[in-house]
């Protein structure tokens, strides 16, 4: 899966901000900071998305945040019913059966 690094300008003045807040306060509120930056991701994504005839893909990208101690985290991933997500971005070779069977290529289309 392609990992995304982003650089938010303004994190340190905020984390000083932050500071004067209880520990627990401020976990939070950096989480639901990085929490809207992780949904607007996901969004993002979802609007690049290619629709096949279930919609499976599209329903299946969701965003998990974590709080552990002072580190907080988000991740946009795919759910069960998004596993073949890396056969839409990436495409398939032509494949064929043992037989010889033509099954087709799939080309990429990139939506991540």
């Amino acid at each position: 899966m392609n990992r995304v690094s982003m650089k938010v300008e303004g994190l340190e003045e905020l984390q000083r901000d932050l500071e004067v807040f209880a520990p627990r306060e401020a976990r939070n509120i950096m989480r639901g900071f990085i929490g809207d930056i992780a949904r607007n991701m996901r969004n993002d994504i979802k609007k690049h998305t290619p629709v096949g005839p279930t919609g499976n893909l599209k329903k299946s990208i969701a965003v998990k945040t974590r709080a552990r101690g002072n580190f907080v985290s988000a991740e946009v991933y795919n759910r069960d019913r998004g596993y073949h997500w890396h056969l839409i971005e990436f495409g398939t070779q032509k494949r064929t059966t043992s037989s010889g069977a033509n099954r087709g290529e799939v080309e990429g289309v990139s939506f991540v």
